[in-house]
Order: structure tokens, then sequence, then C-alpha cells
């Protein structure tokens, strides 16, 4: 009888919906692709974000969960800064001490619920803007911070109130009576026909009328709404020779600590039309003369209508993003389905109607924000839209019905590809130019692991973490699992092979991507896994290690993560008809002299068979030197990994389906494998009749 041999030469990926490829696997656990060779690589692990102090977890060590972390990067990366949160404080990492490293506390906000989504954030030219659904949004500058955390360049967005009106003090125009007589309180006398044209006033006899206005230009450039009018300034010019013009002098409010500039409107004398006289280019002057000269200010720009700048109309927004150079944010709590946006290149700035109403459709309350490319995704309780269009024709559409998402820090752009999303039934692949076409590419690329999202704790969605590296070409995304309330299992979209693995044992709460492509996160649970635990931000790496513990006073490596392999269930093109299976071969690239076991499975059983343990050296000649020794000193050759074929035998008697699985913990480069097997043509038993 002649044996057969199934050929895998190089494995695809995860995929667990029946009937299964053979080329891809029932599991692949905590590996990522060896870019050289393409094979399976389980040298992973993560380290503390600050690997080479040996104090532990500073400046971590006492915070308990980290809710959010983002790396904002300027200058091309020249100047990077991580924020982060915990225990309801926001904070900025100062790691430039001088090898002193601590956590600047930029906020006080409600500690995050472990249902509600944590802080957000997004860049704005050169601020950093931060909402939590608790208090005003924010904008952050970033660096240059002070020395001793003092006038930290922080301020609300928008403006919470009109500025008062400025006040304009009596006029007394009789240069021959003594001030302040007659209620006067200012007279500054300017010549009729003097030569800058300058001076307030009209002719001899006539009544003079005029009211004020004023606004706050902030550090962003934008313009706070109006004040109300001023009371007017009324007085009579007297005849000559007393027909003097004035500099009318106005008391001037001053606003918060970013508006930098105050600009000054006047009616025309009797008007109502309000026109600009004067900027005071400061936050501090509280008297300002204005010398205009009277219809000549008509050629000055026209004051803003009211309805061109209004108070923050959302008052403690959950979202935020940046889109068509506009800041859009959510209602908040009190407004859960409006979204409002600021005028183009003024964040601060926000005009009456400039917002879309987003209750129109059935959808629920918006859930989070990402910007991409020519469109803004709207995540909402029940359905996915998107906004398009240009300030103030912003227009939204509904790209996904009956499915919605509260994973607002699971979004990720992944080049060349697209958007990828968490939502309540599986995560999706969002592409497309939304300027040529109404329907853009919308792929659920969560198909193959169905039974792994099966899992997935709906109710904790809002608290799955995602982010994409662009070095290691792969989508991280942590999710809570198994009845958890904190991301306890990693799912790792390969953008090259378009395929899943899982990540295990990497206690990822939240987490973010450095300009380098190295993967930031921060630790689930903290200090309040006990004293000396781990706490704080770490980095996903080749560190063949899962962090680091504290024994004494200095930090020690833990194990490395566990990876597993267990292949697809192989019917070998004939499930009726019952083979035996000879051998396993594994190909591999040799790794050192530790040994990999496996266990065959037979017919869906959930029960293995134990078939022997193999070193991963070629098995025809002498043992290579082990990668993680070093050989110095000694005239040992540092060898490259070598193709080879570990072949295990395998004694489970006839079956018509058939699965084996690897396990371990040491290094292992994985590229396919091969089974040998014999068919005799025997059909499986007939179905039961009772």
């Amino acid at each position: 009888m002649r044996g057969k041999r199934l050929d895998v030469p190089l494995l695809q990926g995860m995929q667990q919906q029946q009937p299964q490829s053979r080329e891809q696997a029932e599991l692949l656990q905590n590996f990522t692709i060896d870019e050289p060779s393409g094979a399976w690589d389980s040298r992973i692990g993560y380290e503390r974000f600050f690997s080479r102090l040996t104090s532990g977890f500073v400046p971590w060590a006492l915070l308990n969960r980290i809710d959010s972390v983002y790396y904002w990067s300027k200058r091309n990366g020249a100047l990077d800064q991580i924020l982060y949160e915990s225990q309801g404080f926001i904070y900025a990492l100062v790691d430039w001490n001088g090898g002193t490293y601590s956590g600047l506390q930029l906020l006080s906000v409600s500690p995050a619920a472990i249902s509600e989504a944590p802080a957000q954030y997004c860049e704005f030219g050169k601020w950093l803007i931060i909402t939590n659904g608790n208090q005003a949004p924010q904008k952050f500058a970033g660096w240059p911070l002070p020395a001793g955390a003092t006038n930290i360049p922080l301020y609300d967005v928008g403006f919470d109130f009109p500025p008062p009106p400025p006040r304009p003090r009596a006029l007394e125009p009789d240069p021959s009576v003594s001030i302040p007589s007659n209620g006067g309180e200012s007279s500054i006398f300017l010549p009729r026909n003097n030569e800058r044209g300058q001076g307030v006033g009209g002719k001899a006899g006539e009544d003079n009328s005029f009211t004020y206005k004023i606004s706050f230009i902030s550090k962003t450039g934008s313009e706070s709404p109006l004040s109300d009018s001023s009371a007017p300034i009324i007085w009579t010019t007297l005849t000559a020779p007393k027909d003097w013009q004035f500099a009318i002098s106005l008391e001037i409010p001053t606003g918060k600590a970013d508006v930098v500039a105050r600009k000054i409107y006047r009616t025309t004398n009797g008007g109502s039309l309000y026109y600009l006289v004067g900027t005071v280019r400061n936050n501090t002057e509280t008297l300002y003369q204005d010398f205009a000269r009277g219809e000549a200010i008509t050629a000055n720009p026209a004051a803003p209508s009211p309805t061109e700048s209004v108070p923050r109309p959302a008052l403690s927004p959950k979202f935020c993003a940046t889109y068509n150079s506009c800041l859009f944010i959510d209602g908040g709590e009190a407004d859960s389905q409006r979204l409002y946006f600021s005028t183009p290149l003024k964040p601060d700035e926000f005009a009456l109607n400039s917002y879309l109403e987003m209750s129109t459709r059935q959808g629920g309350s918006i859930t989070g924000l990402f910007s991409y490319y020519n469109f803004l995704i709207v995540m909402r309780q029940n359905c996915i839209d998107v906004v398009t269009g240009s300030f103030p024709n912003f227009t939204s559409q509904t790209i996904l019905e009956n499915i919605g998402s509260t994973a607002c820090d699971s979004i990720a752009t992944v080049p060349e590809l697209g958007v990828i999303f968490a939502t309540f039934s599986g995560v999706y692949l969002f592409s497309g130019n939304m300027e040529y076409s109404d329907k853009p590419g919308l792929i659920k690329i969560s198909e193959a692991i169905s039974k792994t999202w099966r899992r997935v704790n709906r109710d904790q969605l809002v608290r799955a973490a995602g982010s994409y590296s662009w070095k290691a070409k792969e989508y991280h995304l942590y999710v809570c699992a198994d009845g958890s309330d904190v991301p306890n299992l990693g799912l790792v979209f390969h953008v090259e092979r378009k395929s899943w693995t899982q990540r295990i044992g990497f206690p990822v709460g939240c987490l973010t991507t450095d300009q380098q492509g190295n993967i930031i996160f921060g630790h689930h649970t903290g200090a309040a896994a006990g004293a000396g635990s781990q706490a704080g931000l770490f980095v996903v790496s080749g560190r063949r290690c899962l962090g680091q513990e504290i024994v004494g006073d200095a930090p020690v490596d833990n194990a490395p993560p566990t990876w597993k392999f267990k292949s697809p269930w192989l019917d070998f093109g004939a499930p009726n008809i019952k083979k035996k299976i000879h051998y396993v071969t594994l190909y591999i690239l040799t790794t050192g002299t530790h040994t990999v076991e496996l266990t065959a499975y037979k017919d869906f059983s959930y029960t293995g068979t134990a078939s022997g343990s193999c070193v991963l050296q070629r098995p025809d000649y002498a043992n290579q030197p082990r990668y993680d020794h070093s050989n110095l000193g000694s005239s040992a050759i540092w060898e490259s990994s070598l193709l080879t074929e570990i072949r295990y035998s395998v004694d489970i008697g006839s079956a018509s389906h058939f699965s084996f699985e690897c396990t371990g913990s040491n290094d292992i480069l994985l590229l396919g494998y091969g089974i040998n097997y014999t068919s005799a043509g025997t059909p499986t038993v007939r179905g039961r009749s009772a």
C-alpha cells in the first residue's frame, strides 16, 4: 500500500471556520512574522518602558491601571511626548530631566469607569486636543514645559461666555471746564484738522453717539463671540473755537490665560453697524484710547455677526477629531447625538449653526470619532456613519446599519489598506475614496477568527484597544474576553499575510505606537495587583519575557510567553474515508537545543495522544551553537538558522479527521508542516439509527 504526503511549506494564519484550509491553523498563539524568512517567530515579549532603570516601575509604581496613553510626535520625531491617564488624572511623562523620571499632572478628571470610554486625544496643528466627557475640552501646547510644574500651557477649548462689554468713560467736551466736574471723566483734545486725521466727533453743534463691542482672540487665532453693546457715549460738539475732536477713553476687560489680543469695534456716529477700530495685542492693558476718525472706519472690516462665533456649544464632550481643518466634538452626555465643528483652522471658534444632527437617523449616541483621508468616521451605538464635505457644508451618511460599536480606541489606519476598527459583530476594514464613491469598501476581516470573537465581552467593548505598527506590519487589538472587565485577549492582524494570530499574557489596558513603530501599552491592572507588581508603561519587543518583577531591589525578567500552534482539522480530501497517520514533519529554522513536544488528535477529540519531543537541531549533523549564548572567547562560529525537518512518529490508529498541536516557551521559527499517511479506502461507519 503506497503512502501519501500532505505538504504545507508555509502557514498563512488562523482560520476557525469549517471546513478549514490546510494552509491555515486552528490556533497560532504568541507569534509574529520573521521578515527575512517569512516564518512564524515566537521571539516576542514585552519590557519596561525605561528598561535600563534598576528602580522598578518608576514613575508609575503607585498607579493602578493606565486608562489611556497617547504618543505625540512633533518636528518629525525630534520632539515627542507621551501622555497617559490613570486614577482620574492625566499626566505628561517627564523624561528629559537628567535621568529623573516623573509624571507632570495636567488634568484632574473624574476617574473613568471601567465601562466608560477613557480620555480621547487628537492633534490640531501645534495643539493636542483632549476630551474626557467630564469637563471642557482642553488644548495642550506641549513642550517646552516649565520647571516646577507652573504655568502649564493647557487651556480650555472654546469660549465659555462672551466678553463683558467695554465701558467708555464719560466725555467732557469743554476744555475750560475742570475735570471731573459735570460728570466728565476724560478729555483728550485733538485739533479738528490735525495732520494725522485723528479724532472722534462731529461738526460744531452736532450731537454725537457711539457704542462699542469687544472680542477676545485666543492663542489659536480664534475670535470669541462679541460682547454686548456698551453704554453709549453721548455729547454735543461745541461751536468754534471749542469744536474739538477727542480720543475716547475705553475701559476694556481682560480674558483668560490663552487670550493674546482683543479687538475693539465701534459704530459710526449714531449708527447701528459696528466696524473694527483697533486691536490690543496683549491681555494686560485695561484702557484703550479710540481716536479713529468718524466715517473713515467704514473702510475697516465689519464686526462679525452674532452667529459667526458663539460660546462653546458642548460643555463636556467625550470625543474629538480633526477633519478638513476643523475640530469636531460631540455634544457630550446631554447632547450625545449632535456633532459640532469649529471654523477652519480655529479650534476655539464655533458658529451658531455649525453642527450635524445625527438623531435624524436611528443609530443612538456617538461613541467615537476618527479622521481618515477625506472622510470622518463616526461610531455610534447601532451604526457606523461617515462625514464628508467641507466647511460649512458637511454631510453625513450611514455606511453600516444595525451594527454599532463602542470601541473608540480600536480604530487605526493601516497604510495601503484603510481603517480597521472593532464593532459588536467583528472587526471591519474600511477603505476607499469618498470623493469619487458613495460606497467605499467595507469588509469584515474577522470571519476567520469568528470562534474567538464569540468570546469577546460586548459590554466591555469600550475598553478595546487597537493600534498599528508599521515596523512589525501588524495591527494589535486587545479585548475583554471570557467575562473579564479588562483586556485579556490580544488579536493581531498581520498585514503581509492578511491573517490573524492570538496574543496571550500581555496585560494591555491601552496602547499607542511611537514614531519608530514600537507599540507602547499601559498596564491593565498596575499597583492594584499588589506591592511590587508591574505598573505603568511597557513596550512590545523581541525581549523573551513577559515583563519584569522586582526581586529584592532589582528587576528580574519573567518567563517568556507560551506559544502554541494547532493545525487545522484535516480530512485529506476524503472525510468519509479512514486514514492512518504515520508521521508529522515540522518545517523549522534551527533555534537551539530545546525540545518541542507534539500532541496528535483524531476526529475532533478533546483528548490528544503525546507523540514525543524533538530537539530543534538538524538531526543528521552536529548541533549548532545556541542562539542565546554569545560564545565569546571561544572558537565557535556564530551560525545562521538553517532550514530543517523535524519528524515525529504518530500512532493514533485510523481517523477520518486529524489535527496536531505543538506548544512551548522557547524560541521557534515555524514555516510549515508535512504529514505522511496511508488510506486503505475503509469508509466511516454509517450513521446511527437510534
